[in-house]
């Protein structure tokens, strides 16, 4: 009887581990996300987006860039936090003073920011 009980509480260690394991591994760790920044297009024209890395641990960095605008071409980078939940299917960053909210489907990031005709801002894996 003893050795019984002795195997069920080692399988159900055995068991709490490996959901552990799976419960940290982090996904986006590594990644970087590209999305056109249509406010910033509007106000300096050329092409202008925001991509956002993330590393692993909850650190991530927002990088704003605004190119072929003439004389208003610049790079921003802006470190930040983020975390998966939902069983890792949305992300929360917080980078600059902004909270940005999405759900990740594949290779993309559906925000819940939003461009100038009400369609969500879409960010694309670029690795």
């Amino acid at each position: 009887m003893k050795k019984v009980i002795f195997v069920l509480i080692v399988a159900f260690l055995a068991g709490c581990s490996k959901d552990e394991e799976t419960a940290t591994k982090n996904d986006m760790a590594g990644t970087s996300w590209t999305a056109p920044n249509p406010i910033a297009e509007l106000v300096y024209g050329g092409d202008c987006t925001l991509t956002v890395e993330f590393f692993g641990g909850s650190e991530c960095q927002i990088i704003d860039k605004i190119e072929n605008a003439g004389f208003a071409n610049r790079t921003k980078v802006y470190e930040g936090t983020y975390e998966l939940y939902s069983n890792n299917d949305s992300i929360k960053w917080e980078a600059n003073d902004r909270i940005v909210k999405g759900r990740i489907s594949g290779s993309i990031i559906e925000s819940n920011n939003y461009d100038l005709t009400g369609s969500a801002i879409v960010y694309l894996k670029n690795n």
